[in-house]
């Protein structure tokens, strides 16, 4: 009576989860509720490869609909996330909003979600940082990255070295690497031949260390 109890129980919470997913990706998008019903077949066949909950599927999709992207390129980021996740040993949403800060960050647009997806994994494999730890902290940086110029490929390198060599909360690392690339954005041209006045703030810094 108890394993009965509680597969209804689950079987419940599994069926609100999902309802609430399939309402808010009406709410947020122009389809109308039978249109949204009809996606469910989509999540069912995501489930079925990736092994991740149909409701964690659809929670993930309404974060792409809420991005005002269209239902195919929702369901291929959605596809991508599901994927990633299984990869990553992470949760469908958590990885939504890394895949969704690598995308943006770098502005590579929702056909380059595989290759962020693709990278991470390559570079996770040859360090002893996890794609998700990798994905956190990138995830801090991603647009800072991409205007000071550095390459996404780089940007990751430099995002598992520091991981593997300081063993830091990928969050601390992440956050440190926004700010370094702040403050490099202050740099300010100019040459100064004339006398000794500081050109920008880097300068100023430098000479406070006696450099």
């Amino acid at each position: 009576i108890r394993a009965v109890k509680k597969l209804i129980r689950e079987a419940f919470d599994f069926y609100k989860s999902l309802d609430r997913a399939l309402t808010e990706i009406t709410i947020v998008s122009d389809m109308s509720r039978s249109q949204v019903q009809e996606l469910t077949q989509e999540f069912i066949k995501l489930s079925a490869q990736t092994g991740m909950a149909i409701d964690d599927i659809a929670q993930a999709s309404v974060i792409f609909f809420q991005q005002g992207l269209s239902t195919k390129e929702v369901m291929e980021m959605t596809e991508v996330t599901a994927q990633f996740a299984k990869v990553a040993g992470s949760t469908v949403e958590k990885a939504a909003d890394q895949l969704t800060a690598a995308v943006n960050g770098f502005q590579v647009g929702v056909e380059g979600a595989i290759d962020v997806a693709d990278k991470l994994n390559a570079v996770a494999a040859k360090s002893a940082a996890s794609i998700d730890e990798i994905a956190t902290a990138m995830s801090k940086a991603a647009s800072q990255a991409n205007q000071a110029g550095l390459s996404m490929d780089k940007f990751y390198a430099i995002l598992a070295t520091m991981e593997e060599v300081t063993r830091e909360a990928p969050e601390n690392i992440g956050t440190s690497m926004k700010t370094i690339m702040a403050r490099m954005q202050q740099i300010k041209e100019g040459n100064n031949t004339e006398d000794e006045t500081d050109v920008n703030d880097v300068e100023t810094a430098l000479k406070t260390v006696g450099i």
